[in-house]
């Protein structure tokens, strides 16, 4: 008869093969022979879990400790199968009772790392992934969950490095890929981004979430028709996602299908009941539809819902800027404000943990440096020989200051394709300075280069639409690189937006930007940064003048007709009515404003400053600081 010492060998190996039902069958032939044999008990526990029987692995390993209380890796496994378990505090206990034994021990660390994670008390999560690597800096789980605890710290170039770690121990890690991509996505490293997404899938096809977030990458690049299919895929897999859920229903909202969108996002909300993003939705897709009562029903609903001060700083922010969304619908203004400076009160608070908060001296010497850049009357001595086609529109202006409505005006002209919120221009100016800086670098811009840079724009123009006479980007930060825009583009039609300061700034600080943008956090910021804005435009208007067609947001909801047809006209089109019914024009809008240009035009947010006239101090302060002219 062979010795049980070796029948637990030969179990081991058909274990770690895979070979899980013949591993089952040596340990319990075993334990029938020696039922206190904890080694016996620990492996047959810790297949127990791996098989989803959580409860007879529990039972098994609290056995073999029984028998053996020394053994850190009993603890261990008994804390894994608790943590599976969703029993915290018993899964800590475990993990400190390994540690008593073994201080050093990385995956006792580990251990505890994730259920202070689960508990989102993330810089003790951090503490123990930190500790565990210190102990066994090959550990790649422990390199991997401190990744994703940073990335929802808001630190995602930390957490990239340690997912790249983890990556180099373990290529084939699949959630590794997909975490490596949420933080490329993060720093708007969009192609990075995908690629990362695309390597996870090609070592697990069924990676639901890495679906759902290719997805969003592919969306927030203009490829509606990749996003959709994604996000299909990854409900298909795991009908239980609720972000796929919820993207799908964004989409389509985001396509102007109402009624489709709903269905999605109710599907979500059935998932998850306090899912706040998907209720605000909701409730304002019904708003849209007509269906007031039933939209301020959803709105109550946010209202009950209690903001979690342990959900990550993403998720509370999220969930101050839907209540202030939602009480300023409702016309219960001071409450609406205290949550919108809360939302950006966290976050604020983060970037000066991190060292990235706004700073008025960085943001004078960037305007100063680029009106340095193109001295006045550079252009006209000649040198550089940009692209003279017009086909190239650019529609820029702070943001929030009307380039959505502006964008959507144009693209109901037959001949215009509205192509979102591009990034080429901002990446341009990164990729022409090796060394330096852009606006030094674009100094000894020649015309090869500009040559190479603007063929590569209008190939992707004609990629976006084949047809179009036409193609938009309303990237609204462009009116920071207008100089390099005039140098390559010299024919370009270039509309600047503008709307009253207080309600452009206003609208900023309430904006639930995907990417928080570092002036939007702080009213004296705000006001700090649009003197550098208006500044910047009235050099631009000096430098070429004449040549920008400037739309004020108030005059356009004045005399929609005159303003858009002088619009039109600017960008050498024919007139056509149809451009009047911009609400009526089916296309995707991905901007904070996709329902707003589904309606007619409204006055009600213009003078909306007024309504909280008595918190604005701190930004007209800057505004009359700053020299604005009324």
């Amino acid at each position: 008869m062979m010795d049980p010492r070796a029948k637990l060998e030969t179990g081991l190996r058909h274990h770690k093969a895979g070979e899980l039902a013949a591993a089952e069958r040596i340990y319990r032939h075993v334990l029938k022979v020696q039922p206190a044999d904890h080694e016996a008990l620990y492996l047959m526990g810790t297949l127990a879990q791996q098989t989803g029987r959580i409860d007879v692995a529990i039972t098994l390993l609290t056995r073999a400790i029984k028998h053996n209380p020394r053994t850190p890796l009993y603890r261990l496994a008994l804390g894994d199968a608790r943590l599976a378990e969703g029993r915290l505090t018993d899964a800590a206990a475990c993990y400190q009772k390994a540690l008593a034994l073994d201080k050093r021990n990385a995956e006792a660390h580990l251990g505890l790392g994730n259920v202070l994670h689960a508990r989102h008390k993330f810089t003790g999560a951090i503490k123990h992934y930190r500790e565990a690597i210190a102990v066994n800096p090959d550990l790649a789980e422990a390199h991997n969950n401190l990744g994703v605890v940073l990335t929802a710290v808001g630190w995602p170039a930390d957490a990239a490095d340690h997912f790249v770690r983890a990556l180099e121990l373990r290529p084939d890690f699949a959630d590794a890929h997909l975490n490596l991509g949420r933080a490329h996505k993060a720093e708007a490293r969009l192609d990075d981004a995908i690629a990362s997404y695309r390597k996870a899938l090609i070592i697990d096809p069924n990676l639901a979430e890495a679906h759902s977030n290719l997805g969003n990458a592919h969306r927030q690049m203009g490829n509606v028709k990749a996003a959709l299919e994604s996000y299909r895929l990854a409900v298909k897999i795991d009908p239980t996602l609720v972000q796929a859920h919820y993207n799908l229903g964004i989409i389509k909202l985001e396509q102007g299908r109402l009624e489709d969108s709903l269905e999605d996002l109710q599907r979500a909300v059935g998932l998850a009941p306090d899912h706040v993003e998907a209720i605000t939705n909701i409730g304002e897709v019904l708003e849209a539809l007509g269906q007031n009562e039933e939209a301020s029903a959803w709105y109550r609903k946010v209202i009950d819902i209690r903001v979690d001060r342990s959900l990550p700083i993403m998720g509370q922010r999220s969930r101050h800027f839907a209540l202030g969304r939602i009480l300023d619908r409702l016309g219960e203004f001071d409450t609406a404000f205290t949550h919108f400076k809360l939302a950006n009160d966290i976050w604020l608070e983060h970037l000066r943990r991190t060292s990235g908060s706004y700073s008025a001296a960085a943001s004078e010497s960037l305007i100063g440096a680029i009106i340095a850049a193109f001295p006045l009357g550079a252009m006209a001595e000649g040198g550089i020989k940009g692209n003279l086609s017009r086909r190239p529109v650019f529609v820029l202006g702070m943001p929030r200051s009307g380039t959505t409505l502006v964008e959507q005006i144009l693209a109901s002209h037959s001949e215009v394709h509205g192509a979102g919120e591009l990034p080429d221009i901002p990446q341009i100016a990164e990729r022409i300075s090796v060394k330096e800086i852009w606006t030094d670098a674009v100094r000894s811009l020649d015309t090869g280069q500009a040559e190479v840079i603007t063929v590569k724009y209008m190939e992707k123009l004609h990629k976006i639409s084949p047809d179009a006479r036409r193609v938009v980007n309303k990237l609204p930060m462009n009116f920071l690189y207008l100089g390099l825009i005039r140098t390559l583009f010299p024919a370009a039609p270039i509309i600047h937006c503008r709307r009253d300061p207080l309600d452009v700034c206003l609208s900023n600080y309430f904006g639930h930007f995907a990417e928080p943008k570092a002036f939007t956090n702080d009213l004296a910021d705000l006001g700090h940064f649009y003197i550098q804005y208006e500044k910047l435009m009235d050099y631009w208007e000096k430098i070429y003048p004449d040549t920008i067609f400037h739309i004020d947001y108030g005059s356009l909801i004045d005399d929609q007709e005159g303003l858009s047809r002088e619009l039109i006209s600017y960008c050498g089109l024919e007139w056509q009515t149809q451009c009047l019914s911009f609400h009526e024009t089916e296309r995707h809008v991905a901007t904070a404003s996709r329902l707003q240009v589904r309606r007619p035009l409204y006055s009600s947010s213009v003078q909306r400053w007024r309504n909280y006239e008595r918190f604005l101090g701190p930004l007209q302060a800057a505004l009359i600081e700053g020299g604005h002219n009324e």
